[in-house]
């Protein structure tokens, strides 16, 4: 069984392709704690890696460096990068609302990561990932699956920000 999630339910950060790097994400201050929980997705949506940081924008940065550089301190992602030398990455959750890497790992069980899941989970954190994927927990859980991660080309092509309160979509649109 393919479970393939749509990417436009998340929000690009960063996005590396046709040889030109687009950080999305706005700039912060050296200090500034931004948590989330990303997503490095390579080539047609696999093979991704799941990781955290509490200064995203900066850990985005320095996968970017480490992969154009070739030294990238994961052996796998770097392998990914040189393939097929595109990449994008999504915030999966951000701002400690929402699930956690482990939480992700364990659901998606990302090819490129090395570590699995470190703690123990509970049943309501994984159906709040699924549900957050937008899949049934069986589905997720199934030992046969595959998962893809796909681009909706429609939505790409709108401009939306997140809400700071809630983590929704907002939709922006301009007109003359």
């Amino acid at each position: 069984m393919e479970l393939k999630i749509n990417l436009s339910r998340f929000r690009k950060l960063a996005e590396y392709k046709e040889g030109q790097f687009n950080m999305l994400m706005p700039h912060e201050p050296n200090k500034a704690e931004h948590y989330g929980v990303y997503l490095i997705v390579f080539d047609n949506g696999y093979p991704y890696y799941v990781g955290t940081s509490h200064h995203l924008r900066r850990r985005v940065l320095s996968h970017w460096w480490g992969m154009k550089g070739g030294y990238h301190k994961f052996p796998l992602v770097q392998s990914a990068f040189d393939k097929c030398k595109c990449f994008e990455v999504y915030a999966l959750s951000e701002g400690g609302i929402g699930a956690w890497e482990d939480d992700f790992i364990m659901v998606l069980r990302p090819p490129l990561n090395i570590s699995c899941a470190k703690r123990l989970l509970h049943l309501d954190d994984l159906k709040n990932v699924s549900s957050y994927l937008g899949f049934s927990l069986s589905s997720l859980l199934d030992e046969e699956r595959n998962i893809k991660f796909i681009k909706d080309e429609a939505s790409e092509k709108e401009t939306y920000i997140i809400c700071p309160h809630c983590g929704e979509k907002i939709k922006i649109s301009v007109s003359k």
